[in-house]
């Protein structure tokens, strides 16, 4: 691993691992509660962005919950889009877009991300939304309507399950059969570990070596990812 002493991310990914629980711990050891999708998604940010002040991109969050004058859960939707928040067209997906600080500052990124700022600015306003983890297209949901659903790239517009049965459709075609366990609601740590899925697959482009190397750190960490120890050491070689 990166030596903490030339390693400028080392505080950021410290932070992050004691909140999702390091080397030998499980799952159910970390409790989902105590994870502020926020705070996580910025030391994520700050380990792939060394020199991140994540109390800047807080007090964005704050001040853009404080300006949004529909507390609902369509009015955070439509905020959002009124805002310039929307997805990045997969040609030009790239590892920044997964994270929140870039995400707060270009409006664009993809659904997870996107999903995150609207799961806190709902916190901030006092709505709770969850996460929905449908394969191929991240969703927002509420947790007390199981047929409400709203796609974090173009929220002006709720879900019903058929519709989001459709947005499937459109992006993966027949490759996936469909059932209703598709739109179950994921907790944090989930969401963090499927960010940190993304973030693999679009570090692994050629050109962005430190940046998966640092990723696959802080996998190799969780054991979730137990079994990426060798990836884990091919990784860390561009610091030789």
């Amino acid at each position: 691993m990166e030596p903490d002493n030339l390693d400028p991310a080392a505080s950021a990914r410290r932070a992050l691992l004691d909140v999702l629980g390091g080397a030998g711990a499980t799952p159910s050891q970390t409790i989902d509660v105590a994870i502020d999708l926020d705070e996580v998604a910025l030391a994520l940010s700050a380990v792939l962005r060394p020199g991140l002040d994540p109390v800047h991109w807080l007090v964005e969050l704050d001040e853009l919950a404080a300006r949004c004058l529909v507390p609902t859960r369509d009015g955070i939707m439509a905020y959002l889009s009124e805002q310039g928040f929307g997805g990045v067209p997969p040609q030009r997906r790239r590892w920044h877009h997964s994270c929140l600080d870039r995400v707060l500052q270009m409006r664009t990124g993809l659904p997870i991300t996107l999903a995150i700022v609207a799961i806190e600015l709902g916190r901030r306003v006092g709505v709770e939304l969850v996460g929905i983890g449908m394969p191929a297209h991240f969703l927002v949901g509420d947790p007390s309507d199981p047929d409400w659903f709203a796609d974090p790239c173009n929220g002006r517009e709720s879900l019903d399950r058929n519709g989001c049965r459709a947005l499937l459709g459109r992006l993966i075609g027949d490759r996936l059969v469909w059932s209703d366990g598709l739109l179950a609601p994921v907790n944090k740590r989930q969401i963090v570990l499927r960010l940190l899925n993304n973030l693999k697959g679009d570090c692994s482009r050629v050109g962005h070596e430190i940046e998966l190397a640092r990723i696959m750190s802080i996998r190799a960490a969780l054991p979730e990812f137990s079994h990426e120890q060798a990836e884990l050491v091919r990784s860390l070689a561009v610091f030789n």
